[in-house]
């Protein structure tokens, strides 16, 4: 219970933290998934590994955006397929480790 609840409220300042209302949301759900992974695996180096991820993925489509002028649709298309990817990656780490706990 105590492990759950350190999640929630550093996954709210980790939200906080990010300012802008949209990117709040955005960052504290981020948070919950990088809590989960590190009180999962004991370590907080897969969430280092992830949040670099997270990140250098973000800038990387701004900078794509801002210099490859692409049009509204592929843009859209491209971030859908983004979501969608992390998406699936995000529930397929979450049921490895919860899986990992049963055989245990």
């Amino acid at each position: 219970m105590a492990s759950s609840r350190g999640i929630l409220v550093t996954s709210l300042l980790f939200g906080l933290a990010h300012l802008i209302p949209a990117t709040i949301v955005f960052a504290t759900l981020i948070g919950l998934y990088l809590g989960y992974v590190a009180w999962k695996t004991g370590s907080i180096w897969p969430t280092v590994v992830g949040h670099l991820a997270i990140n250098s993925g973000i800038n990387f489509f701004r900078m794509v955006v801002k210099f490859a002028e692409l049009s509204e649709p592929v843009q859209q298309g491209v971030a859908w397929t983004a979501v969608v990817i992390s998406s699936v990656c995000c529930i397929v780490t979450i049921w490895h480790l919860s899986r990992r706990d049963a055989s245990a």
